[in-house]
């Protein structure tokens, strides 16, 4: 599989002819490997984004073959991962602060996913303990940021702007 799109592709292939992904390309820590698998289910490809708090990969759900987004709880202040090393671990006396944003997390994830029916929200799939941290398994996306979109555009009117953002609004009123 490409650990670029999650397209399968010939063994000896370099550059995805689908995504044109370059496996030779390196993912260092904190980030884990491209090919790490995630409670023997999921395969891990290239990260997607970082935030103060989770990296999101690209993965594969090898029993359905469907292509997932895979967030990991990582909140980069209190925790590291060294190289070839799948466990996190957590800082020296930051073992509650931990503890109590993991739970945070897995309280977060278990909510979304008990919200269904919105484009505009992840569809939350599978919420697991593994590698000593916490994962939440969702429907993946094939998305750009809003800064992206309107980076070339002109600022839309109120109208459609409106239009545009009540899915979310209307989201964030049932969460």
């Amino acid at each position: 599989y490409c650990m670029g799109c999650m397209k399968e592709i010939g063994e000896d292939v370099t550059v995805c002819p689908h995504c044109s992904y370059n496996a030779l390309a390196s993912q260092n820590p904190p980030f884990l490997a491209k090919g790490s698998m995630i409670s023997g289910k999921y395969l891990v490809g290239k990260v997607e984004s970082f935030a103060t708090d989770s990296i999101t990969y690209i993965g594969l759900d090898t029993e359905t073959g469907a292509t997932v987004n895979i967030i990991e709880f990582y909140p980069e202040k209190i925790v590291s991962r060294g190289l070839n090393v799948t466990e996190v671990s957590i800082k020296m006396g930051c073992e509650e602060l931990f503890r109590s944003t993991l739970q945070s997390f897995i309280d977060l994830w278990t909510d979304l996913k008990e919200v269904t029916g919105f484009a505009c929200l992840p569809q939350v799939s599978d919420i697991l303990l593994f590698n000593s941290t916490a994962y939440a398994v969702c429907a993946y996306k094939d998305c750009i940021t809003l800064e992206s979109y309107f980076k070339d555009k002109p600022p839309l009117a109120p109208k459609k702007a409106f239009a545009a953002f009540k899915g979310i609004l209307s989201a964030l009123r049932k969460l």
